[in-house]
C-alpha cells in the first residue's frame, strides 16, 4: 500500500455524467477508504459545473476540487478519468469503467 501523505488519485468527474455517476456512488459508499491515500474529485470549475450540483455528492474523506486548469494541465481528455501522483509525479493515468478498475490502476 502507498503512503497516505505522499500518493494521492486524482478522479476527474462531473456531476452530469452518467459513467462517473458510478464514481461518485462508490465514494459516498467509502470505496476510497480502502485505498488508503488521498483521493481527490476534481471537476471543472463553475464557469463549466454547478457548485449546488456538486453539493450532494461530498464524501467524508473526498475533497472536491473545482479547477478547469486542472484539467488542463493533466490534459485530461474527458470523465471519468484518473490520475496516480506518488511523490510528487504521476506515475499512472487513465479512464476506467468501474470502480475495481481503478483500484487496479493504483495496485499496478
Amino acid at each position: 500500500m502507498s503512503n497516505p501523505d505522499s500518493s494521492a488519485l486524482l478522479l476527474f468527474l462531473s456531476s452530469g455524467c452518467d459513467k462517473c455517476d458510478r464514481f461518485w456512488n462508490a465514494l459516498s459508499a467509502g470505496a476510497h477508504r480502502l485505498l488508503n491515500l488521498r483521493v481527490v474529485a476534481v471537476t471543472q470549475g463553475s464557469e463549466k459545473e454547478s457548485p449546488a450540483n456538486l453539493a450532494p455528492r461530498q464524501s467524508e474523506g473526498v475533497e472536491i476540487v473545482m479547477s478547469s486548469e486542472a484539467w488542463t494541465a493533466f490534459e485530461v481528455p474527458g470523465s471519468p478519468y484518473a490520475v496516480y501522483c506518488d511523490g510528487g509525479r504521476v506515475v499512472g493515468e487513465g479512464s476506467a469503467l468501474t470502480w475495481e478498475q481503478l483500484a487496479s490502476l493504483v495496485d499496478q
